[in-house]
């Protein structure tokens, strides 16, 4: 990997496992400025950002896609190998990552024969909303930092399991249909004009900007995204209260600073998506800082 240079990656004596299908690891990272790295993986990697729960960065596919196309990561995400991959971080912000690299073989092994991520594929592949994979995650990490009896067998259970549960999401999202979605440059101007969480935008200002009706529009964000525009609303506003819950910031405080009209309401949509309380999310982000 590519990086410029006042950015530490931490990972000298963090916990690292071999297993069957490749390894797991954990890694820390603090970015002092802003960050662009490329690089090109030989294995399949998974990863959970564990502290403070989510990366703010973005990913463009620069064998694939134009060089202004970038898609925003989740939580959960995987990166294919053999794709050149343009990374971009914020400035000033620490995270800690749980890994588990596959070698091709046994994803091959497990897919029935190579994958083949095309555009809107390796989209779906960048976040991952399953709680299934971030729990076998969690638990592989809590195992890794916390080592007991048969800890080792576990952690191979652990693997197998997010490698199936990798392969159900990735045949889902084969399934997704392209046709009739936006153009990067109408995605792109849509992610600005959601740049501020807290800012009510509405569907016909939206439209307005992207030269088209809203029945166009709403049909375009569903085919290209695979969700609503509202559902994607709720989805960065939950990202952007994943980083906040990292901080000193109080959860009543976050919900009003999110524009929810109060604590129970963002605790209910972030119970919805994240699948757990605001609460118990901040109590694991503090275990693995």
């Amino acid at each position: 990997m590519q990086q410029l240079q006042g950015n530490e990656v931490i990972e000298a004596g963090e916990p690292e496992l071999r297993l069957a299908l490749g390894r797991a690891r954990i890694s820390r990272a603090h970015w002092a400025q802003p960050t662009e790295a490329l690089s090109c993986f030989k294995e399949y990697r998974i990863y959970l950002c564990l502290a403070p729960g989510f990366i703010d960065g973005s990913i463009c596919f620069r064998d694939l896609w134009g060089p202004h196309q970038f898609e925003p990561i989740g939580e959960i995400f995987m990166l294919p190998p053999g794709h050149v991959i343009h990374a971009k971080g914020v400035s000033d912000h620490h995270y800690m990552l749980v890994a588990c690299e596959f070698e091709p073989e046994a994803v091959h092994d497990w897919f029935g024969n190579e994958l083949n991520l095309v555009d809107h594929h390796l989209r779906a592949t960048l976040n991952i909303e399953n709680p299934n994979i971030r729990g076998s995650l969690l638990r592989l990490a809590d195992e890794m930092c916390n080592p007991s009896f048969a800890g080792a067998a576990i952690c191979e259970l652990l693997a197998a399991q997010v490698m199936v549960d990798l392969a159900r999401h990735c045949n889902a999202a084969f399934d997704l249909k392209p046709d009739g979605g936006l153009a990067a440059w109408r995605l792109k101007l849509i992610d600005e004009r959601l740049g501020d969480v807290a800012t009510p935008v509405t569907l016909s200002d939206l439209a307005q900007h992207c030269r088209l009706s809203v029945r166009q529009l709403t049909r375009g964000f569903r085919a290209s995204r695979g969700c609503s525009i509202g559902e994607y609303i709720e989805q960065k506003r939950v990202n952007h209260a994943k980083r906040l819950l990292g901080t000193d910031a109080s959860i009543k405080e976050i919900s009003y600073s999110l524009g929810f009209a109060s604590v129970a309401n963002f605790s209910t949509a972030f119970r919805r998506i994240v699948g757990e309380s605001p609460r118990q999310f901040r109590e694991q982000i503090m275990r693995f800082s």
